[in-house]
């Protein structure tokens, strides 16, 4: 089984309509079904997806951590992700705002940068907490691959390298592109301290291009520069792939998933509706 860790403003929407044409009914974007998985998916919650469909090949969502101990259920889960440029992801992560019409959020910027669940949010995403070795070690115990959101194709070029199942076509539409200003009016008052709140991401990125990229582009079987120059010449989706793929996935969703898990929560005390 493929787990894909979408953390938030980390080009998941792109990827997960890769997926989603790739693996067509065997993929679930997946939320937890209790108020006592606390946000995350858990065991229980992926037992629960597997009685849905015992068929379910590829696993999506913002609650899908590494560190919840999927693996007593499904021992071969290999986990993907992708990192972004921490102090950039915060500013994107702020102007995106909260709830689930993302409306803007009820604090100003300088009250963010003194809430702790806002900081090293990458590292806690991957570790459960602020443990920067944590992060690490299970980068590298668990991974299948970890990539970086700037260089998106050549991501999508190692996975299809490395994903030897079922060769996965990795073309695709980008998908909820944000431009951000040139100059950062955030970024120039506040850099220091955004920095100082993102301290451990900003050593987790580092590690990401000082020693797993670095091993992960080694191990390419060819030139994997011309293979992602031969890719951007021809990015283009197959509409019908991505068509039936996305058909499937919503024909599931809509008659399956999305109304038996909704009422699973809501008798769990939780809202039908929303990714955590």
């Amino acid at each position: 089984m493929l787990a894909f860790v979408h953390i938030e403003k980390c080009a998941g929407t792109t990827l997960k309509s890769i997926l989603r044409a790739n693996f067509g009914f065997r993929y679930a974007e997946v939320r937890p079904l209790s108020p006592a998985s606390e946000r995350t998916f858990r065991p229980a919650d992926l037992r629960y997806y597997r009685r849905l469909n015992p068929l379910l090949g590829c696993i999506v969502g913002h609650s899908v951590k590494p560190w919840a101990n999927l693996e007593s259920v499904v021992p071969d889960i290999r986990y993907i992700t992708l990192l972004r440029e921490p102090v950039q992801r915060y500013l994107s992560y702020y102007r995106y705002g909260g709830g689930r019409h993302r409306k803007p959020w009820p604090f100003s910027f300088e009250q963010y940068l003194e809430m702790e669940p806002f900081r090293n949010f990458q590292v806690r995403k991957l570790a459960g907490c602020e443990d920067l070795e944590a992060a690490i070690r299970i980068l590298e115990e668990r991974f299948l691959l970890a990539g970086d959101m700037a260089e998106f194709d050549e991501f999508v070029c190692l996975l299809q390298a490395t994903y030897t199942p079922k060769r996965l076509d990795i073309r695709y539409k980008r998908l909820n592109e944000s431009r951000r200003p040139a100059d950062d009016p955030l970024l120039t008052a506040h850099r220091d301290s955004i920095e100082a709140a993102n301290s451990l991401d900003l050593a987790l990125y580092r590690h990401l291009h000082e020693v797993l990229l670095p091993r992960a582009r080694a191990a390419y079987p060819g030139d994997l520069a011309s293979a992602v120059d031969a890719f951007q010449r021809d990015a283009a989706p197959s509409r019908l792939k991505r068509a039936f793929g996305a058909a499937a996935w919503r024909l599931q969703q809509r008659l399956l998933l999305g109304p038996v898990t909704g009422r699973a929560r809501r008798r769990a005390g939780l809202p039908a509706a929303g990714q955590y």
